[in-house]
């Protein structure tokens, strides 16, 4: 029973391998059949033109394929390029920064050039104004010029006069002084006129031709010392009475008959007494005022300080011992200070 059940296994086992098969032949029939059919009904002509267009298309294809690759190489070039170029461009910008700096710089270098023009131009109107006024006449240079001339007529009219009168005198022109030698006037080591002969009525003639000579150009009060005069042209400020000795000194420990134990001392005190004599024989000499309302008249003592001639000599030495008479002009600060003076001695 149980060897009737195998062998039944068995061939139910083979059927069904057999029915397997039968059926996989029976599909490659139908597969096969297909084909058959799928030839015979597709036309031969229609088969080759589509298989024509498949190698044209394939064709294109690599065509376009080849297209690509060289465009892809003109985008690699340009792509290098445009790198190129934007290196370019970052280089122009910066030489474009640079320039814009430069351009800055010079346009306020201009703006600095064009404020030190206009000062220059500040500076030429008032030089011009300058010269315009320069050219104009100055009424202080004017008095200043007209009473230099007033000076050198004053003091050579004092020395004419007192040449006329037996004075050796001297012009000095330049410096306004009237030069008189001492030794018509002091012995030696002595300050007295007194002791002199002739001395006092030399001195009286110094006197006479201050007084003549200075009162146009002086003045008594508010007006002037000789209304009778031309005008207040010019005026004077001082007229001093100078001593000079030589260089010789006075030996020390030894005084002079008068006091005097220097040069200095010796010139004061001849100044001093030539002053006297001159104030005694004409009084109204002291009433001479300067446009300060100060006494005109005046001392100054200078011993050996201001040599005529330095030479070591008798004759230098007799030069030296003098007496002189400066004088000197009063000149305003200002053209202001010329107006109100004018004003006052027009009244």
């Amino acid at each position: 029973m149980a060897k009737l059940d195998q062998n039944t296994n068995y061939f139910a086992s083979m059927t069904d391998m057999m029915v397997g098969i039968l059926f996989v032949f029976i599909i490659m029939l139908a597969y096969f059949a297909f084909q058959i059919q799928s030839e015979e009904t597709v036309p031969k002509p229609i088969f080759d033109e589509v298989l024509d267009q498949r190698d044209e298309a394939q064709r294109q294809v690599k065509a376009l394929e080849s297209k690509v690759l060289a465009l892809q190489g003109q985008i690699t070039e340009l792509t290098a390029q445009l790198k190129k170029k934007e290196k370019e461009i970052e280089q122009l910008n910066d030489e474009i920064v640079a320039l814009r700096k430069s351009i800055t710089a010079l346009e306020n270098e201009i703006k600095d050039l064009k404020k030190e023009i206009e000062k220059l131009r500040e500076q030429i109107k008032d030089l011009e104004e300058q010269l315009k006024n320069a050219l104009k006449p100055n009424p202080l240079l004017e008095f200043i010029e007209e009473s230099a001339q007033a000076r050198d007529k004053i003091v050579q009219s004092v020395v004419d006069e007192l040449r006329d009168a037996g004075v050796d005198a001297q012009a000095n022109t330049q410096q306004g002084v009237v030069t008189i030698s001492g030794e018509g006037l002091f012995l030696s080591s002595r300050s007295d006129l007194e002791s002199k002969e002739g001395a006092i009525g030399k001195v009286n003639a110094i006197s006479n031709a201050i007084l003549r000579n200075i009162s146009c150009f002086a003045l008594k009060g508010k007006e002037l010392a000789a209304p009778s005069c031309d005008g207040p042209g010019a005026l004077l400020e001082s007229v001093y009475i100078e001593g000079h000795t030589d260089k010789v000194p006075i030996p020390e420990g030894r005084t002079l008959i008068d006091g005097s134990r220097t040069n200095l001392e010796l010139s004061a005190r001849r100044a001093s007494n030539t002053y006297e004599k001159v104030v005694e024989h004409n009084e109204e000499v002291v009433e001479f005022k300067n446009p300060a309302g100060q006494q005109i008249l005046s001392v100054a003592a200078y011993g050996p300080q201001r040599p005529i001639d330095e030479t070591d000599s008798n004759e230098a030495y007799a030069k030296n011992r003098r007496i002189d008479i400066r004088f000197v002009m009063y000149v305003p600060e200002n053209e202001g200070q010329l107006a109100q003076l004018k004003e006052r001695l027009a009244q």
